[in-house]
């Protein structure tokens, strides 16, 4: 090592030298020797020669006047790879010395000849060449390291077979991970002293069913969820065929289902139906009568306002049918976001007139039925540009319908949007679901988002709005949100701001209004049960709670 280490001292020594020498390593210190007065390889150990862009540093035994070279060492010096070592071993050979004249061309004998082309770097060399013949031998199945004929590690990933090139033996090894962590947890699992489980079913890119599951258990005093695994439910996706899948897992993991205390899943009917839902099926397989179900309430949220837009069945059979006043809603909402949705042009003169009334720069949004949020986000930034004072969606069709450079058919749409949005009915209903979701549901909402959320507090919330709902749908009280109490006063004489509008029968619309809030009041009421567990659970541990009888005390 103290001999390699002084001849690459040699080399880098040669390389900042400006007077074109070589050095001569000895035994205590190194000398620097000019190349005319280059000693004899009978009494030199080791020497350098240069060839185009490589240097070679070989070790030389000398018998008689023959070279042998024992090991070479070449060292690339290119521009791209100058820090670039390849070991390379030559078998030894012999050849005469003609004079000392020629002793730099032939102190390297025995070495093979430089060439102009460059020296690929050894990595290079064995995924070209080394890693095919690897993949085919047995020990590629389970070694992930080898080492090549200098003794270098090479990298796992070169050798194992885990490469894009090779999915099974990354979907093997992958496997083998999940199956120790699985082991893991089941261990977690048998030790805790009460389980929970959640279910939700779902739906991959290629339509093939299956269900995921977590796992609630209890690990020193502290409650953790993790995820247990996925049923591939074949195609069947019935209550049936899931508790039979989910009971085989417990039985193949050695896990007692007795020890579970609660289910949570969403609110299909596959999981919550009364008498064919897993939950229900499952307490009879089981004859565990005790477990709790609790479904998930931001899908139960969602369900409330999807649901109260249908009108009430007169038989059971019968397929459900919206609401007329919905379905009018939500069709000029999406035809005002197609409008400036699929032109750059239109939407630059909406940005154009906000600028110029001085208000925020608004975009359209659409709606989306799996998003059960996105019917806020749309009403809002239509409310706020049809605002008396700030009309700026209302100008823009207006000024798009009056220009002459504009072709017929650019006018005539506008002109039908524009009628449309100035349907006494339209700006009714709008003004009326912006109060619903502003002042009441977007609450709600906004607390469900919560990693943390009390089941207390929840329901304090909701008992609370539910209350202003049934202010709104009580014939007897004229109370209603405050944007559809400015709108009706501002619009008595049939103006809205700068554009007339037609009045309609607003007896009407507000009987409308309040049909449909009184469904929004059953949905919650059925998707929204007090559970008196839940109620009990809260009572001992909700910080919250106990916070009401010292309230009430200092209030007395």
């Amino acid at each position: 090592m103290n001999n390699l280490q002084l001849k690459l001292d040699v080399f880098w020594n040669k390389k900042k030298s400006s007077n074109n020498c070589v050095t001569h390593p000895t035994e205590n210190e190194i000398h620097m020797l000019p190349s005319s007065s280059f000693p004899s390889l009978k009494t030199v150990e080791a020497q350098t020669r240069t060839c185009e862009n490589e240097f070679i540093f070989s070790n030389e035994v000398t018998v008689g006047e023959e070279a042998e070279v024992e090991n070479g060492l070449v060292v690339r010096n290119d521009a791209e790879n100058e820090d670039e070592i390849k070991i390379i071993n030559e078998p030894s050979c012999n050849e005469s010395l003609s004079s000392k004249n020629d002793q730099n061309k032939n102190s390297s004998v025995g070495v093979k000849e430089c060439s102009n082309k460059k020296i690929k770097p050894v990595r290079s060399n064995h995924r070209t060449k080394y890693k095919p013949s690897w993949e085919l031998l047995t020990d590629a199945q389970y070694k992930t390291y080898i080492f090549d004929h200098c003794g270098v590690n090479l990298l796992p990933a070169e050798v194992s077979g885990v490469t894009y090139r090779n999915d099974t033996a990354a979907l093997c090894f992958l496997q083998h991970i999940a199956a120790v962590l699985h082991q893991d947890l089941i261990e977690k699992i048998k030790n805790s002293t009460s389980l929970r489980w959640m279910l939700d079913e779902s739906t991959s890119r290629t339509t093939e069913k299956s269900c995921i599951i977590d796992v609630h258990y209890v690990e020193n005093y502290e409650a953790k969820t993790a995820y247990y695994g996925v049923i591939n439910l074949d195609g069947d996706g019935s209550a049936g065929n899931i508790i039979k899948a989910l009971t085989s897992m417990w039985e193949k993991d050695g896990l007692h289902p007795t020890d579970s205390c609660w289910l949570a899943t969403d609110n299909a009917a596959t999981f919550t139906d009364i008498h064919e839902g897993v939950i229900a099926k499952l307490k009879r397989h089981l004859s565990a009568e005790w477990l709790e179900s609790t479904p998930c309430v931001a899908h139960s949220f969602a369900l409330v306002g999807g649901e109260a837009s249908y009108l009430q069945k007169s038989i059971h059979t019968q397929k459900p049918i919206r609401a007329e006043s919905v379905v009018k809603l939500e069709t000029t909402l999406t035809d005002i976001y197609n409008y400036f949705g699929r032109n750059s042009n239109r939407q630059f003169r909406l940005k154009s007139w906000q600028a110029f009334m001085e208000m925020p720069e608004i975009k359209m949004k659409k709606i989306f039925d799996i998003r059960w949020s996105s019917i806020s986000g749309c009403i809002k930034p239509i409310v706020d540009n049809v605002y008396p004072g700030s009309q700026a969606l209302l100008t823009c069709l207006q000024q798009i319908m009056l220009d002459t450079n504009a072709s017929n058919t650019e006018r005539e749409n506008a002109k039908s949007l524009l009628n449309s949005i100035l349907e006494d009915e339209f700006l009714f209903l709008l003004h009326m679901h912006h109060d619903l979701h502003e002042i009441v549901l977007s609450s709600i909402t906004k607390i469900m988002q919560h990693d943390n959320l009390s089941y207390f507090y929840l329901m304090e919330t909701i008992a609370e709005k539910r209350k202003m709902l049934s202010c709104w749908a009580s014939e007897s009280s004229s109370i209603m949100g405050p944007a559809l109490c400015d709108y009706i006063e501002s619009t008595e004489s049939g103006s809205f701001d700068g554009f007339k509008i037609k009045l309609g029968d607003r007896k009407k619309f507000r009987k409308d209004c309040r049909e449909h809030v009184e469904r929004l009041i059953q949905q919650l009421d059925k998707r929204f049960k007090p559970s008196i567990v839940q109620e009990s659970l809260s009572i001992l541990f909700d910080p919250q709670h106990c916070w009401i009888p010292l309230i009430m005390v200092d209030l007395n």
